[in-house]
């Protein structure tokens, strides 16, 4: 009986969490999201600020459409990362080359798909962000991209990066019209119990960050098959922290999904 009562003690923080992730998000699927048959050969688009960005909060998307045959994906990476000095403590272009190692080897275990970074600088998105609009409005029309995906908002802490590129491709979706975008998120339950940076360092400089809540998420996306590939992508960037702030217990919440929204625009929750 005493056995019975604890097991239910311990069972029913996840049985309510399983509840309020089934009952506040829809499944995502991609073809009913841009209204396509499962059978439609499709091009997307994943772009993010950052190596590792894209393991950390698309590594299950990436995975999973790698595995079919009708849909052609390409990740991309606005910047090397040169100034992630958190582990490594080296020049900034030889850490770009260490990144643009690790990025690849993330994405050899994510699945086959596209891949490229730009040379746009870390940390100084926001002062190129015209320059990269031209950039990659020419590259989403070339490629016929018909989804792209990216950071929401807020980033969904906000880091400038970030947020630069995310309004980039919101401005970019309403201009061109051609392609839907879709914008990954934190649940704001499981955001606000998330230790987020609240300061970046770009060696003697240091950007304080304030607290903002993330974009609602409107989709779940399930990645339970495709944990061990995003672990292992993940595991690849032994140059950066890829763990900090995150005890364990929040790790377990979140990584069976990923979130996604397709408002940006949106008040978020409070």
């Amino acid at each position: 009986m005493y056995l019975l009562i604890a097991a239910t003690i311990l069972l029913f923080p996840i049985i309510l969490y399983v509840y309020w992730i089934i009952k506040y998000h829809e499944s995502l699927d991609v073809y009913k999201y841009l209204g396509k048959s499962k059978e439609t050969e499709i091009k997307i688009l994943i772009i993010y600020p950052h190596p590792d960005d894209e393991s950390a909060f698309s590594g299950g998307l990436i995975s999973q459409l790698s595995k079919k045959d009708n849909i052609d994906v390409t990740v991309a990476s606005i910047t090397h990362g040169e100034k992630g000095d958190e582990f490594v403590k080296i020049p900034g272009y030889k850490l770009a080359l260490v990144r643009k190692r690790e990025y690849l080897k993330a994405l050899n275990k994510l699945g086959p798909v596209e891949s490229l970074i730009w040379h746009f600088k870390d940390g100084e998105v926001s002062d190129y962000e015209e320059d990269i609009k031209e950039q990659l409005k020419d590259y989403i029309v070339t490629n016929n991209f018909e989804l792209v995906v990216t950071y929401e908002k807020n980033g969904p802490y906000p880091h400038p990066d970030h947020m630069s590129l995310s309004r980039i491709i919101h401005e970019l979706s309403n201009e061109l019209k051609s392609f839907k975008p879709l914008y990954s998120t934190i649940p704001v339950k499981i955001y606000k119990l998330a230790n987020m940076p609240n300061e970046l360092h770009f060696g003697d400089k240091i950007i304080s960050l304030e607290k903002a809540n993330p974009a609602n998420a409107k989709y779940k996306l399930s990645i339970y098959k495709d944990l061990v590939s995003k672990y292992k992508a993940l595991s690849s960037y032994k140059s950066q922290n890829i763990k900090r702030g995150m005890p364990l217990w929040f790790k377990i919440l979140l990584m069976p999904y990923e979130y996604y929204t397709d408002e940006w625009e949106k008040i978020r929750q409070k």
